[in-house]
């Protein structure tokens, strides 16, 4: 299982990855930086939704402990993929990594990761 969930992860993140040089690349230009965030936004949601049912049907979680693992791990690892890309990669400040979290700034990021960790908990209880 952790195999797989890590594949998960693995997809789930290159996706992601293509979704944020897609909104910096092309949306920012052309809406601005607040309505491309929004955008994006959902853009990532989809992703994760299709990313998250192709894996969570392969994975085959038998109860809530094993999608609350699965949410958990996968939404503990974008975490940690988003700051590492932003403090290694990008060399940003930490100040401007956890911006990126802050719904308050208009930053949706956060709101990515619940979405994360909840979609296999939903996924079981529409099984049911």
């Amino acid at each position: 299982m952790i195999i797989k969930i890590i594949l998960g992860f693995i997809v789930m993140a290159s996706c992601e990855t293509a979704n944020g040089i897609f909104r910096v690349g092309f949306l920012y230009k052309k809406l601005g930086r607040k309505k491309a965030n929004i955008v994006s936004f959902f853009i990532g949601t989809a992703i994760v939704t299709v990313v998250g049912v192709l894996f969570y049907n392969w994975i085959e979680p038998e109860d809530l402990t094993e999608v609350f693992f699965i949410g958990s791990s996968w939404m503990a690892l974008m975490i940690l993929f988003d700051l590492y890309v932003g403090k290694v990669l990008f060399k940003l400040s930490w100040k401007k990594v956890l911006e990126d979290f802050n719904v308050l700034k208009g930053n949706l990021l956060a709101l990515g990761m619940i979405y994360i960790f909840l979609l296999p908990i939903i996924l079981i209880l529409l099984d049911k």
